[in-house]
């Protein structure tokens, strides 16, 4: 074998041309084919960089209403942890805090994932540098202790191994940093710093012993070995049973458990696996264009293959050295394809969403040289058994006859064999089209949605004021009274508002809700917004019927409420909006850490407002209540402001008029809303184009193999063609002639491709908005944009057959 590969790389070197194509061609499928398997091996297939990681589970709460996605309070993790010590070995509890890091530069927002005694053992992590918590530091009154993400300390600290045992100074506090974990530990992927749950600052420390209070933690557990998550989601909900009955904050409550991979990665395993089966189809496409040149080299060669086999060759022996010669072109493509993969995974993590999970593991590893070596394998031999069996069938008496005369008719059987190529090619390349067309029309679509606010001329950024520094409601009016003071008087901001959580950022928490007329027991929620008296005029989010906050609402004792649509359809069936004006609800204050959270607000609605997005413009509408800004003042909220010109022109402005305000908060968020929705779709774009260039590949491959076909009939049909002309046939026939065929060729392709798109463009149904997946727009357009591409194609063979001259056909006939 090793004899063959040498043979064959020596015929490869004299047909350079040749080899360069082929070996481009297969680099180009493969290269692309390795880059997205490097994404989906790193976001889905590759184990958590955790010990034994597939034990791990996410333990989540289900309300009574069968609401999930909370997880369990302080009180009730302990509980569950010990009724549930059959099943689990560990269990740690953790919740969000956001630390502002000083610096030269301005403050710089932490999220620190407050984590109980065990959380690291749970997760079987060691540190990549120094160490984990000791015990006496996880208790309270314990010096402050802080454990840093892989990438906080690569971005923040340049990596600086000297940062641990140093003590960082942050608003909150000094912390001494203890350790840092190494890469590919991101759980949870909100945060970028751990600290002990002991040492939960200010009023937060009181949140802990809420059994009611479920905002903003996680659980996570380690399930003993052989138990499996059906087994501890049993355990979880006879432990909620017990505790229903014990508690009445948990009567109707359950617990589930959820694998920890499923968690991190979230919904974004169809959308992997509908790209990498894009690729593949790329991949496919490349073998049959190679396969096809791989064919014309054989068809060239059928003389030198016939004089062989007539000296006493096996007939079989070149079909081996056919065969090598795929399998040189393979390794070749496969070793070229890689490096294209390295500088592709790049660009993929370079253009990837800040929000798809894991993008920071993905790279060309082991495994991923492995699939690639493989694939180059497997293709090698797809492409290379029809060479491989047309050598073996050669002839010696026939392949000398039509060797003897340059304008011998080649085979009837291999033109049709490559025909069927060129035909795969087409089919292949519809598919990607029509699913690339699709993509494209519903992102047009989604861009065309009406948020709900006008979003042109608007800034947006995201304070946090100190938990430290800011630790009553008064103090917290106080600065934001400040800050809006000083941005309003920067020159081209015409207003100026605040909200605790806006519209489209995908921030929210639900409070339980009693509307006039329902039963207190429903279950009903809506999502609890804080805004002042100018937020809905700053955001231009238009008002439906009623009136917004004004100035004298904005006290603690008002009870004045807006609504949105949706939440009159869904709490006032009956109703219209101007019905719903002046019934009377109650929420509850969902500021967490203060004493009053979870206190009841009685407040009667004057306005109902247009409904807006929550995260994305196709997400559906939540029940949405807004309540005046010091009835429940918020330590996180978002500032807008309205400016008369560019936004992006004054955020230098803004943000030094925030940091005049408050030098400790931190502004490198401060963006235009625009830039800001346009983050919200870039998973979206990401797709779409992933799948478009996809389907630009296929489509160039596709019009490669229509030209090399065409040229390679026109050389061997020379004879004919001059015997055409010689009788009269002008140059434009001989052109249609041409073009009629390369037409064929595309036409039967095209019309499998259709019937394979309709099928397999299923799997896009939830990838795309506003489009069926089976859109007349997109497929038509497909098929005559790959009916334009094979005529242009076909253009310069037609032409070249065009200017054959007849007595130069015939001169050796």
């Amino acid at each position: 074998m090793l004899r063959d590969l040498s043979l064959a790389a020596r015929q490869l070197r004299r047909a350079p041309g040749f080899a360069a194509a082929a070996v481009l061609t297969l680099a180009l499928g493969i290269g692309a084919n390795t880059a997205a398997f490097s994404v989906v091996n790193g976001v889905l297939l590759k184990p958590l960089a955790y010990r034994e990681s597939d034990r791990l589970v996410s333990v989540y709460s289900t309300d009574p209403a069968g609401n999930q996605g909370y997880a369990p309070s302080y009180p009730d993790f302990r509980d569950l942890r010990e009724g549930t010590a059959g099943a689990f070995e560990g269990m740690a509890w953790m919740r969000s805090g956001g630390l502002l890091l000083r610096g030269r530069e301005g403050a710089e927002p932490v999220n620190a994932a407050h984590v109980t005694e065990g959380f690291f053992g749970v997760l079987g992590v060691k540190p990549a540098l120094g160490r984990l918590f000791a015990p006496d530091e996880e208790r309270a009154g314990a010096a402050r202790v802080i454990v840093l993400k892989y990438d906080l300390w690569q971005r923040s600290f340049g990596g600086d191994p000297g940062v641990v045992g140093r003590t960082l100074d942050f608003a909150e506090g000094a912390y001494t940093v203890v350790g840092v974990l190494p890469r590919g530990a991101d759980y949870p992927t909100w945060a970028n710093a751990f600290a002990p749950a002991a040492t939960l600052l200010g009023g937060n420390t009181g949140a802990l012993v809420k059994r009611d209070f479920r905002v903003d933690n996680r659980v996570v557990a380690r399930m003993r070995p052989g138990v499996t998550v059906e087994r501890a989601t049993g355990d979880l909900a006879a432990a909620a049973r017990r505790l229903g009955a014990a508690y009445p904050e948990d009567k109707g409550w359950t617990a589930q458990a959820y694998p920890l991979r499923d968690d991190v990665i979230g919904n974004v395993r169809p959308q992997m696996l509908v790209l990498f089966a894009a690729v593949g189809l790329v991949l496919l496409v490349a073998c049959a264009n190679v396969a096809n040149l791989m064919l014309v080299r054989a068809t060239a060669r059928s003389r030198e293959i016939a004089v062989r086999a007539a000296l006493g060759a096996g007939r079989w022996r070149a079909a081996r050295e056919m065969l090598a010669e795929s399998v040189v072109v393979g390794l070749a493509g496969g070793a070229l394809g890689v490096l294209m993969a390295v500088w592709g995974v790049e660009l993929l993590r370079g253009a990837a969403p800040a929000n798809l999970p894991r993008i920071g593991e993905v790279r060309v590893d082991a495994r991923v040289l492995a699939a690639t070596a493989a694939a180059s394998l497997l293709t090698a031999l797809i492409f290379g058994l029809a060479p491989a069996l047309f050598a073996a069938s050669v002839r010696p008496g026939d392949a000398l006859k039509e060797g003897g005369s340059r304008g011998a008719s080649q085979g009837v059987g291999r033109r049709r064999l490559r025909a069927v190529f060129v035909g795969a090619e087409v089919a292949l390349a519809v598919v990607l089209l029509v699913g690339a067309g699709l993509l494209v029309r519903s992102f047009a679509r989604l861009r065309a949605v009406d948020p709900g606010f006008n979003a042109e001329r608007l800034l947006v950024l995201r304070l946090s004021p100190s938990e430290g520094k800011y630790d009553s409601p008064q103090k917290l009016l106080d600065v934001y009274r400040r800050i809006g003071e000083s941005v309003g008087a920067v020159p081209g901001v015409r207003n100026v508002g605040f909200v605790n959580h806006l519209s489209m950022t995908g921030t929210s928490v639900v409070t339980p809700v009693r509307a006039e007329g329902r039963a207190p027991d429903s279950g009903d929620v809506a999502l609890f917004r804080a805004a002042d008296a100018r937020h809905f005029a700053t955001v231009e989010q238009p008002l439906v019927t009623g009136r917004v906050f004004t100035d004298a609402d904005m006290t603690p004792a008002s009870r004045a409420m807006v609504v949105n649509e949706t939440f009159v359809r869904r709490f006032f069936p009956s109703a219209d909006a101007q019905q719903a004006l002046g019934r009377r609800v109650t929420v509850f204050k969902q500021a967490v850490g203060r004493p009053d959270y979870n206190e009841p607000v009685e407040a009667q609605i004057v306005g109902v407002v247009k409904d807006a997005h929550l995260r994305t413009v196709d997400d559906q509408f939540f029940p949405e209540v807004f309540v005046p800004f010091p009835v429940n003042p918020w330590r996180s909220a978002f500032i807008t402001a309205r400016t008369a010109g560019d936004p992006a022109a004054l955020v230098s402005a803004v943000r030094r008029a925030v940091r005049d305000a408050e030098p400790d908060i931190p502004t490198g968020g401060l963006q235009p809303a625009s830039v800001m929705i346009a983050g919200r779709v870039a998973d979206r774009r990401f797709n779409m184009t992933l799948l478009v260039s996809f389907a630009a590949s296929a489509l160039l491959l596709a019009a490669i193999g229509i030209y090399g076909v065409l040229a390679h009939s026109v050389a061997s049909r020379t004879k004919e063609i001059g015997v055409r002309a010689a009788l009269g046939a002008d140059r434009a026939r001989l052109v249609a002639l041409f073009l009629r065929e390369g037409a064929r060729l595309a036409l039967a392709g095209v019309l499998v491709g259709l019937a394979l798109a309709a099928a397999a463009t299923r799997a896009l149904q939830g990838m795309v908005f506003g489009v069926s997946p089976r859109d007349a727009v997109s497929f038509v357009a497909a098929a005559l944009l790959l009916v334009l591409v094979a005529v242009l194609a076909s253009l310069i063979p037609a032409r070249r057959a065009a200017r054959v001259q007849p007595m130069e056909a015939l001169r050796y006939e």
